[in-house]
This record gives C-alpha cells, structure tokens and sequence, in this order.
C-alpha cells in the first residue's frame, strides 16, 4: 500500500498557481508553489471547511467514501484588502504534469471530464467587500460505478483582477488558488507502475534519456527511479530521481539528464522503478550518437560501396556499348577484306 502522507505531498497546501493571460485570451499556467494553510493573495485568502464549519487539519478535502455516497464541505473566502474583490470560484479537473510528474489542475474554462465532474459550488461569482467573509459550499458526489482508488479534482478560486507584467503590453498576471479534492473511492486496489519506450539521445556533452513512466493502478504513487548505462555488463554510470506523483491512469515521458560525458557507442540502458507496487523494470540496446552496429555506406579511406547484386551502373553501360561498338567495326574491316565471289 502506498503511504498517503508521501503520495499527497503535492496536495498538502492549497496550490497558489501563477498564471499568464497572452493577449488573446489564452491561459498559459507557469506553475506552482506551496503556500501556509490560509494562502493569500492580493487579500485573498481561502482555507478549506468541513460542513459543521470546523477548519480542517489539512488544507485540502481529503476523504474516503463508498461508490454511491455524497460528501459536503465549504471553501471559506476571505477579502483583506482594503477595496472590494470579486471573485470567481468553479471545479476543476486534475491531472499528472507532463514537465516532472507532480498534480496540476486544468483551467476554469477547460470541460471537466473526470473528478470535476463530481463536485459543484453553489456560486460561481462572489464578490467580498473590505474584511468580508464568504463560504461557498462544495458538493462531491461519488458515482455509483466510480473505480476505487484515488480521485483528484480540485476548486478554483480566481481573483477578476488582472496584474499587468513589468515590460509587457498585452499580458497579464492571473493569481488562483486551489483546494484540492481527494476522494479515496474504497474498494479493492492495487498499484502497478509500467515502464516503456526507453530513449537515448545527446544533449550537448550529455546523454539524455526519455522513458515512458504509466501509472496504471488505481492509487496516487511517487516513483524512485534508477537509471543505468552498461557495456558488456560493466556499468558506465548511472542515475537516481524521485519522481513527482503521478495520478492513476496518466503517463509521462520522463527525462533523465546524465550528470556526466559519455562518448557516442551503443549501451544497455536499464531502467527501474520502486514505490508504486511491484519493482518495475526496462532494459533495451540503445545507440548513442550514430549507430554503430549500422555499416557505414564509406569507410574511413572514401572506398566506394560494393555493388548490389541486380544493379548495373551508368559507368558499365557505357562501357558495354563501347565494347559493341569496337566489335562492330572490327567485323566490317573484316568483312572489306575478303574477296567477293563472283557470278
């Protein structure tokens, strides 16, 4: 079983995520940081509920709950500025960074697909005056067919005010907040981690190594990666990364910068992974630089390449008709030569 307290480490605080807002009107998140358990911005302050109104001990929802059930808190919203602040507030989708594994939660306006789905808010727009105070209740209904295992969603809060960026004419900077929902669906589950398509390239001086990381169990899992080079079995060097939490059912290609110099020859790269399960492991040949197992169309001294077995090049055409040619005009010499019989 994978211990929560390591797999939510992402999900400890709510998130304050620092968005860019491009001239046409795209949201482009740049990403996140860890905040206290009342993050603040802009006087904005949100700290999670239950429905008796007592704060939590985490600042996230974080509950376990049977197919079927219901579950009710409230996001409390808070205004310590000294204007009035309005405030949009709506569920979310969330998912596995592609950059470095770790949970980031999709925009307001993107379609909520998976955990989103199960949560709604009883108001979508709140505008807080100077030291005032709102809660806005948060509704997670588990579907009856919901999987077991882990579930992330989250709610946004969005301040309307849009902070210009020193240097830029049409970008804004957008401050959300998010509390994040964690449902553990009970049941039985497992956590299995499947690892694929390894990929060696250079970057530089330094190889690169790309590897598919899954998660296809049904529980939040924090992988520790080992990444090796050998030849012959004698290891050239090697690699060790904790990996980000990764959701059930999402994957990354995960890279994996070697610290050091390796020269261009082909490898066994091995790749393995623990804490999600079963140890999970790949190990593949792979060329770094160009294949040296590939025969080189010229060698080092220009030689040209031997002949395929069907082909006829310009150079032996040409030659074949001069020596028609030759033939030829011996056979008429020969031919002037001899006495013609006569009638």
């Amino acid at each position: 079983m994978v211990d929560p307290s390591a797999a939510l480490r992402r999900l400890r605080h709510c998130a304050i995520l620092l968005v860019l807002v491009a001239g046409s009107g795209s949201v482009l998140p740049t990403g996140a940081s860890a905040a206290d358990d009342t993050p603040s911005l802009e006087g904005l302050s949100v700290r999670p509920v239950s429905a008796s109104g007592a704060p939590l001990r985490g600042s996230y929802f974080n509950v376990s709950r049977n197919p079927g059930s219901r579950f009710i808190g409230f996001v409390e919203l808070r205004n310590d500025a000294r204007e009035p602040l309005g405030v949009h507030v709506a569920p979310v989708d969330a998912t596995t960074s592609q950059a470095t594994g770790g949970t980031t939660f999709l925009d307001r306006s993107a379609p909520r697909r998976s955990t989103g789905a199960w949560i709604t808010t009883d108001a979508g727009a709140v505008t807080l005056g100077p030291g005032g105070t709102r809660r806005v209740r948060v509704d997670v209904r588990i579907p009856r067919d919901a999987t077991a295992g882990d579930h992330v969603g989250g709610v946004v809060v969005e301040p309307d005010r849009r902070v210009p960026i020193p240097g830029a004419t049409t970008s804004r900077r957008v401050l959300r907040v998010i509390t994040a929902v964690r449902v553990r669906v009970r049941g039985r589950v497992r956590s299995e981690l499947d690892i694929a398509r390894p990929r060696l390239a250079r970057s530089g001086d330094t190889p690169v190594l790309t590897v598919r990381l899954a998660n296809v169990g049904d529980t939040l899992c924090r992988p520790v990666l080992t990444a090796a080079l050998l030849q012959d079995d004698d290891l050239i060097g090697s690699e060790h990364r904790e990996v980000e939490t990764l959701l059930p059912n999402t994957a990354i290609d995960y890279v994996v910068r070697w610290g050091r110099p390796v020269a261009d020859d082909r490898y066994d790269v091995q790749v393995r992974a623990e804490g999600c399960g079963a140890p999970a492991a790949a190990r593949e040949s792979l060329a770094l630089g160009s294949d040296p197992a590939r025969p080189a169309e010229h060698d080092a001294g220009g030689a040209a390449p031997a002949a395929r077995v069907g082909a006829t090049s310009t150079t032996e055409l040409v030659g074949l008709a001069g020596g028609l040619l030759l033939v030829g005009a011996l056979g008429w010499g020969l031919a002037r030569r001899l006495p013609r019989r006569r009638t």
